[in-house]
């Protein structure tokens, strides 16, 4: 019987011993292919993209007729609107039959030139055309109420600037008491001397 026993003992410790030597110490020594799988696919945008839209051209009062300069002199005795070209060249006078003309300031479009004139006790806003024919008068400084008032001591000048698209001028009119003493408005008008705001 006790060797029965002993027998049936080594055959359990025999059939354990090679149970455990045929199995893993560790799942983690056991390697293990690669079995990733990319689940992320290309959507393709929805977004609609913004319509391009080209710019407007604005003209800009830059200068007239090939970027000639007009300016204001007294070389010939009284003040007189001259024009230039930007290199010195092609000096003429735009007389015509308004004096004194000062401020010029062209048109977008370089067709016309708009400038001031003083005249004792009143000051004119006038535009002509580049080469300084047809003067046409748009407002005087008695039609605007601020200056009812004027007297022959008080001497105007009127200071236009175009607007960008040549539908309206801008001016100061500007006024002085004695020699230095001044005070100035702004005013706007249509380029047909219409529409006056500031009076």
């Amino acid at each position: 019987m006790r060797k029965f026993g002993v027998m049936f003992i080594f055959i359990f410790l025999a059939a354990c011993s090679t149970a455990e030597a045929g199995t893993p110490a560790s799942t983690a020594d056991t390697p293990h292919a690669s079995t990733s799988i990319s689940t992320q696919t290309s959507i393709p945008s929805t977004d609609t993209p913004a319509p391009t839209i080209p710019p407007t051209a604005l003209p800009t009062a830059i200068g007239g007729g090939g970027g000639k300069i007009a300016f204001t002199s007294e070389r010939d005795g009284s003040s007189e609107i001259y024009v230039v070209n930007a290199d010195g060249s092609g000096l003429s006078p735009l007389a015509n039959e308004i004096t004194p003309k000062y401020d010029p300031s062209w048109s977008p479009d370089g067709e016309k030139i708009a400038f001031g004139t003083n005249d004792n006790d009143s000051a004119s806003l006038y535009i002509m055309n580049a080469d300084g024919s047809n003067p046409v008068k748009l407002i005087d400084t008695h039609d605007i109420s601020t200056y009812d008032s004027a007297t022959s001591d008080w001497r105007f000048e009127v200071s236009p600037i175009w607007s960008p698209d040549g539908t309206k001028i801008a001016f100061e009119v500007s006024y002085y008491i004695g020699c230095c003493s001044s005070h100035g408005y702004i005013h706007l008008v249509n380029a047909d001397g219409s529409g006056l705001v500031g009076s």
